[in-house]
C-alpha cells in the first residue's frame, strides 16, 4: 500500500541540513526515500506554498536552495498541489469528492512555476513579498488581540473554552459561511442542499479547523501570536489528502493536534527519519 507523505517547508530543507543528523545519515535517508518512491511504498506531495517558502533559503544559501528544490521535485515527480484558495474552490465544485489528479497544477502551469523558480529576480521579489505579508499579518493579529481583550476582558478565556468545546459544529458553520461568501466566484448552486458537505472538502475543513484551533490557542490558552501561522494553515490544508504530515514545527504540531486532525497523522521530522531508516511504520 502506498503511503502519501506531505513534508512542510522546514522538513523539506531538513533533508539536507538540520541540527540532529550528520550529513552521512541524511544521505542515507535521501537514498532510502528514492528507493521507497521507486518501490511504490511512498508517494510525496508538495505544494506551491512549500516552493514559495523555499525561496527564503535562496538569499542565504543558493546552493542549498537548488539541492532542496531538486530533491523535492524529484520525490514529488514535479506534481505540485494547488494553492489552497484554488484547491478549496475545486473541492467545492466537485460534489462527489476530489479526484487525485485534481489536486495538482496542470503541466503548463507547473512548467511556468518551475521556470520562475530559476529566476533570481523572482526569488528575491518573492522573499520580500513574503516578509511584507508576514509583517502585515502580525500587525493585524496584534490589533485584533488588543480589541478582543478590551471587549471581553476577564471573560475571554472562559468564553473561548466554551466555544471551542463545540469545535466540530463551529468548523462546519464557518465552512458554510465561507462557501456562501464565495458562492458567485465558485459558481455554486443557489440551493445549498446541492453543495458539497464540508466534511467532504478535506482541504477547506483543515484550513478552517486550523484557524479555529489557533484562535483557541491564543485567546483560550493565552499563547503568543505565531508569525508562521499563515503558512502553517496552508500546509495543513494542502496536506489533507496525504496520510502523513511531517514537520518539526512545534506550533503546527500543537495546533493541528487541537483540531482532532481526522485521518491525517502528524509526525515530527526526527521520528519520521528514524522510522524510514529502520523500516518501521510511521506513527
Amino acid at each position: 500500500m502506498v503511503e502519501a507523505v506531505y513534508l512542510d517547508t522546514n522538513a523539506v530543507s531538513y533533508l539536507f541540513k538540520n541540527p540532529w543528523h550528520e550529513a552521512r545519515r541524511l544521505e542515507c535517508l535521501r537514498r532510502q526515500l528514492r528507493e521507497d518512491l521507486r518501490g511504490g511504498r511512498l508517494e510525496f506531495l508538495t505544494s506551491i506554498h512549500v516552493l514559495a517558502e523555499l525561496s527564503r533559503i535562496y538569499r542565504k544559501d543558493p546552493a542549498l536552495f537548488k539541492s532542496v528544490l531538486d530533491e523535492i521535485l524529484y520525490l514529488s515527480e514535479s506534481r505540485i498541489v494547488r494553492e489552497v484558495g484554488e484547491l478549496t474552490k475545486v473541492e467545492a465544485r466537485r460534489k462527489g469528492g476530489l479526484r487525485r489528479e485534481n489536486l495538482f497544477l496542470d503541466a503548463d502551469r507547473t512548467r511556468g512555476l518551475l521556470d520562475r523558480l530559476q529566476d533570481e529576480r523572482f526569488l528575491q521579489a518573492n522573499d520580500e513579498a513574503m516578509h511584507q505579508e508576514t509583517e502585515k499579518f502580525l500587525s493585524e493579529e496584534k490589533k485584533a488581540r488588543k480589541h478582543i481583550g478590551e471587549l471581553l476582558k476577564d471573560t475571554r478565556e472562559d468564553l473561548t473554552e466554551e466555544w471551542f468545546r463545540n469545535k466540530s459544529a463551529v468548523i462546519e458553520s464557518w465552512c458554510r459561511d465561507f462557501m456562501r461568501e464565495k458562492r458567485r466566484e465558485w459558481r455554486l448552486p443557489r440551493d445549498e442542499r446541492n453543495w458539497s458537505h464540508p466534511t467532504r472538502m478535506l482541504s477547506l475543513w483543515n484550513l478552517v479547523s486550523y484557524h479555529i484551533a489557533r484562535i483557541y490557542w491564543i485567546y483560550g490558552l493565552g499563547r503568543k501570536l505565531d508569525p508562521s501561522d499563515k503558512y502553517d494553515a496552508a500546509h495543513f490544508a494542502c496536506s489533507a489528502y496525504a496520510d502523513v504530515l511531517v514537520t518539526s514545527d512545534k506550533g503546527l504540531i500543537a495546533k493541528a493536534g487541537l483540531t482532532g486532525v481526522g485521518r491525517l497523522r502528524i509526525t515530527r521530522f526526527r521520528d519520521w527519519v528514524d522510522a524510514i531508516l529502520l523500516g518501521l511504520p510511521v506513527k
